[in-house]
């Protein structure tokens, strides 16, 4: 889940596109990353981050009233997959790969639909000012650094 927010929180913060970077760009967006990762330490932007975790789960329920079971069912895979790999039960595994599959698809098409609920836009807002402010405070040079990012990546 943190690889996933941290990700998250610098396409937000830099708006990632996927337009291969020149050597200068790379050490930019080292800079950047590196500058997003202690952020990420800052009890505001922690905040911020629990705001839209909070903000994207009440838009899918609200979008889906089976939200909560199938994440359920998707927590309880995990375990179901490690008890079939320890016993050697590859009809088994065959079986929930492709429910593990079904639910990738759902969640994808539901984190995308909920995209859209001004909740979650105005709370990755907030989450982006947050990350903003917390870098300014570490780096005064990071609105510069982020713009360089953002332009080199078309965004």
């Amino acid at each position: 889940m943190i690889r996933v927010l941290t990700a998250v929180a610098f396409a937000i913060v830099v708006g990632a596109t996927a337009v291969p970077p020149t050597v200068a760009q790379e050490s930019d967006q080292s800079r950047a990353l590196a500058l997003l990762v202690r952020a990420r330490e800052a009890p505001a932007v922690q905040a911020a981050e629990r705001e839209v975790e909070a903000s994207s789960r009440a838009a899918m329920q609200r979008l889906d009233a089976g939200f909560a079971a199938r994440e359920a069912r998707a927590r309880d895979l995990a375990g179901e997959v490690a008890s079939a790999r320890e016993a050697g039960d590859n009809a088994k595994l065959n079986l929930l790969a492709g429910e593990a599959e079904q639910l990738r698809a759902y969640f994808a098409d539901l984190r995308q639909r909920a995209a859209v609920d001004p909740t979650l836009i105005a709370a990755r807002r907030r989450l982006e000012e947050a990350m903003m402010a917390r870098m300014t405070e570490l780096d005064p040079e990071a609105p510069a650094l982020i713009a360089r990012v953002r332009a080199a990546m078309g965004s």
